[in-house]
């Protein structure tokens, strides 16, 4: 296990804890890393150390310990660490252990300078001599310094032993669990940066920027699968020539050279820790352009859809032969997971934008063709009714009953023509006219619908009852020809032995008025509940008048209005009531845009 020596050896935790020991033991304490460097101390410098440090003399038996210490790895079943003890002629010495985290040595701990023996003046003299420095110096600071015997430096030892690989496992601990919380935190402010992205090209560069810096990698890629090619599309690079981003622009799952090509075929991570010993690019030109730009080392992640679509491919890169780590490796998963839901999401939301536009485009075509289409035919139409009405005139008396009745069904037909080009027409213009917006009372658009049809409502004996009706924000011109359809379409569909009654009357829920007409007429069936707003949609055939488009037209006005139309009625002779409803103010421009879409679906 490699761990750098700034995870394991934090001074903050280190410090208090071995200046405690320091001074318990009147010895002096260094920290060493896997590599013999110091990286903590010295501790509590004793007099002796601090002689020595004073004048440049250097024993070498913190040095020789720490060697002694770290070799012990070199003997992985030896499982008992016994201390290192370093005693030099003179008598001076240090003590020393191995660090160990999960099995392995990843550093030394050494505590010194020791007597082993009460000081002699002829060994004091010698390490003078030895050290270049004045005899009565080191002679003053020797003798007040109490000699350690071999059991007690032992005790030393272990006690350092102990608290070293205490410290050692909590400091780890405590800086992995920040570096978790830092990597959260990252991946967290990552999240809320790629939710708040709606270009497509944005979005893509902030997946790659976030997996450079999750990975530490000095280029990176992300490709998407085309599904009709069924290839890799390079959309983003970072650390790539334009010449090699050219050649990768695409790359198929038959170019198993490539780690993406591999992650694509496979479904899988690939990772080549060095591209000059990877077999699959041996010889390749990919391989070449690699090296051009400086790539030793990658690693290729597939994108996949919950749906376990794979979506495309994100890749890393080294310039030095690299291993990614099992974390970095988790972060850029959760990464990857994210990142796929979110181009998902965001094809999704482009390719529901192009079938609007597709749908607006196709309804605007069909509006256009709807009113060309009905306006060339008023002028045939209308030339039948004209001269057959003609012939008729100018024939009565020269022919048979037969034909005159012949002549009165192509005028009638030529009627029912009529009606319908202008029913269409009405339907055509009803979804693209401009809405007008207005307060309306609702009681003086009933009034003008009962003008309009009081020949129908006479010779119908029908009765309209109304409720306290409000005034609301409404296009008058489209909502009189609501009620005025409503009221027709009931006065139409009567039972033939009662006459017509139609109560009109009017709620507020929540936020919208809720309006009911309501008649004693022959009813809907069941199954026919949705059908009839349906263009062209007619229950009864020819058997009553009619062309069909009244109640779609209806439903075109109530949504555009920003509100939704429905029939309930307990059966066919049971009467029907139709509900609508109209949001309270003024409709909103967006409703009133999705609410034409949908009606022209």
């Amino acid at each position: 296990m490699k761990v750098s020596s700034e995870l394991l050896f934090t001074p903050g935790l280190w410090q208090t804890a071995l200046e405690k020991y320091a001074n318990a033991t009147h010895v002096t304490v260094k920290l060493y890393a896997a590599d013999a460097c110091a990286v903590l101390g010295p501790i509590h410098p004793t007099p002796l150390f601090q002689l020595f440090e004073e004048k440049g003399y250097d024993p070498g038996a913190f040095a020789e310990c720490v060697r002694r210490c770290l070799a012990q790895s070199q003997n992985p079943d030896q499982q008992d660490r016994p201390v290192v003890v370093v005693s030099q002629s003179h008598g001076l010495g240090v003590i020393g252990t191995s660090l160990v985290l999960d099995g392995n040595i990843v550093g030394a701990a050494v505590a010194g300078y020791v007597f082993r023996d009460f000081s002699q003046v002829s060994e004091i003299q010698n390490l003078a001599r030895q050290a270049g420095i004045d005899f009565e110096d080191l002679w003053s600071v020797a003798r007040k310094q109490q000699p350690v015997s071999q059991s007690r430096l032992n005790v030393h030892g272990e006690l350092l032993q102990v608290l070293g690989d205490a410290l050692l496992r909590e400091n780890f601990r405590t800086r992995q669990y920040q570096a978790e919380l830092a990597d959260t935190k990252l991946l967290q402010e990552i999240s809320v940066e790629l939710l708040l992205e709606n270009d497509a090209g944005a979005l893509h560069e902030k997946i790659l920027d976030a997996a450079s810096e999750i990975m530490g990698s000095q280029a990176a890629s992300l490709q998407m699968l085309d599904p009709e090619r069924g290839e890799l599309r390079l959309l983003s690079f970072r650390g790539f020539t334009p010449e090699a981003a050219t050649f990768w622009e695409w790359v198929g799952p038959a170019a198993q050279s490539t780690t993406c090509a591999a992650a694509l075929l496979s479904g899988s991570r690939t990772i080549a820790e060095d591209m000059e010993n990877y077999e699959l690019l041996a010889g390749t030109q990919d391989l070449a352009y690699l090296l051009h730009c400086g790539i030793r080392a990658c690693q290729s992640t597939p994108l996949i859809s919950r749906g376990g679509k794979i979506l495309g491919v994100i890749s890393t890169h080294w310039r030095e032969p690299h291993r990614p780590s099992e974390h970095s490796l988790h972060q850029l998963d959760i990464l990857a997971r994210q990142a796929a839901d979110l181009i998902e999401r965001k094809q999704a939301e482009e390719e529901r934008e192009r079938l609007i536009r597709e749908l607006e485009r196709s309804n605007r075509d069909l509006a256009n063709f709807s009113h060309a289409v009905s306006h060339d035919l008023r002028g045939p139409a209308q030339t039948i009714r004209s001269l057959t009405e003609l012939l008729g005139r100018r024939t009565r008396g020269k022919i048979g009953e037969g034909e005159i009745q012949m002549l009165d069904l192509i005028v009638q037909s030529a009627k029912g023509m009529q009606q319908l080009i202008d029913a269409l027409l009405d339907y055509a213009q009803a979804g693209h006219a401009q809405m007008n917006s207005e307060g309306v009372a609702v009681d003086d658009v009933l009034e003008d619908v009962q003008v309009t049809l009081t020949a129908l409502l006479a010779e119908t004996n029908t009765q309209i009852l109304r409720g306290a009706l409000p005034t609301i924000e409404a296009d008058r011109v489209q909502l009189t020809q609501l009620f005025q359809n409503l009221v027709t379409n009931a006065v139409r569909y009567r039972r033939p032995e009662e006459a017509p009654t139609i109560e009109i009357s009017c709620e507020l829920v929540q936020d919208e008025w809720r309006f009911v007409v309501k008649d004693n007429g022959q009813g809907v069936p069941r199954d026919s509940l949705e059908g009839v707003f349906e263009p062209l949609k007619r229950l009864h055939g020819s058997d009553i008048p009619g062309t069909g488009l009244g109640l779609a037209l209806c439903r075109i006005i109530v949504e555009r209005h920003g509100g939704r139309i429905w029939v309930e009625s307990a059966g066919e002779g049971l009467g029907s009531s139709f509900c609508f409803t109209i949001p309270q103010g003024r409709p909103h421009a967006d409703r009133e845009e999705a609410a034409c879409v949908q009606a022209h679906a």
